[in-house]
């Protein structure tokens, strides 16, 4: 897509004057504000919260535009409005006056972004998963970054390798017994693996990580120390991801480029033709509205009933 992009662009303007990363920016940008406009995508199977005793309110889901349903089990959850205040007078009648319990009801605010159940769970609903059934974007911005660490050099017993993924430091000592730089590259790999917020995998002497969270990059930094040392190690952060959107990428370059064209701090800044492009990605709306409702047979509205199920 970037490629692309560039393409469009050199063939209008020949300033160079984005980087990679600002045009990323813009086309997860184009991503997101697709999704807002056509309703793109209501996910039943990713996102849940999980009940926590004398806890009422629950962070929404970093890439949730909004929280459609809550269930536990079959069962849904009645939605309140975020004006209405949850008190046991608003308590269903066979709910009693309770203010503890398996929760029965939710709301939710978008502007302190929480979702607030009634009643609050005791520790018997400690536990307990309710699935989310929510409007998103895609789960994975377009400027979403991974880390490579490359391992070089010799087998040398002692040397501390040192990896900071995202701030957070995790450590190796060769052995020496080892016998080569892959099996180092395995072992070290399996200990940021080990950690809760971050995946890593080993392929020869190269260790791939990425956040376990799709919404979140990763920067890595890596130094290696000892008497002697004769590993040496580098990192490299890595754009890593790809459009959710099925045949509709294109939406994002045409977002792009309008932004791109339409910077006021540019001498590349070109209205009219950053208006071309909007008006592009406005028809690429059109046409994915209408296309999701000729394959599904369904009436397609933003906002309440998105049209796009994963």
């Amino acid at each position: 897509m970037l490629t692309e992009l560039l393409e469009v662009l050199n063939s209008e303007t020949t300033n160079g004057a984005w980087s990679d990363a600002r045009l990323l920016a813009y086309l997860s940008e184009g991503q997101d504000k697709f999704c807002e406009e056509t309703g793109f995508f209501v996910d039943i199977a990713n996102y849940s919260l999980t009940l926590v005793t004398n806890t009422a309110l629950y962070a929404i889901p970093a890439r949730a535009i909004q929280v459609m349903n809550i269930w536990y089990g079959n069962k849904v959850l009645g939605k309140v409005q975020q004006d209405v205040i949850l008190t046991p007078d608003n308590w269903p009648i066979d709910l009693g006056t309770t203010e503890t319990g398996m929760p029965v009801q939710w709301q939710t605010d978008q502007t302190t972004g929480f979702i607030k159940l009634a009643p609050t769970p005791t520790v018997s609903e400690n536990g307990l998963v309710l699935d989310l059934h929510v409007w998103r974007y895609s789960r994975s911005p377009l400027n979403r970054m991974s880390s490579t660490i490359t391992l070089t050099g010799t087998l040398h017993a002692g040397d501390v390798i040192a990896a900071t993924v995202s701030d957070v430091v995790y450590s190796y000592v060769v052995l020496g017994t080892e016998g080569t730089l892959t099996a180092v590259a395995t072992a070290l790999a399996a200990v940021i693996d080990a950690s809760t917020a971050f995946v890593a995998t080993a392929s020869g002497q190269v260790i791939s990580i990425s956040a376990l969270a799709l919404e979140t990059s990763t920067s890595t930094t890596v130094v290696v120390s000892g008497a002697g040392a004769t590993v040496t190690a580098t990192a490299a952060d890595v754009y890593s991801a790809s459009p959710e959107i099925p045949s509709q990428q294109r939406a994002c370059i045409e977002w792009a480029a309008y932004k791109a064209l339409n910077h006021h701090d540019m001498e590349a800044q070109e209205p009219v033709k950053a208006q071309d492009h909007k008006d592009a990605f406005e028809d690429y709306v059109t046409d994915g509205i209408n296309a999701f409702r000729r394959l599904h047979n369904l009436e397609t509205r933003v906002g309440t009933a998105p049209a796009y199920r994963t």
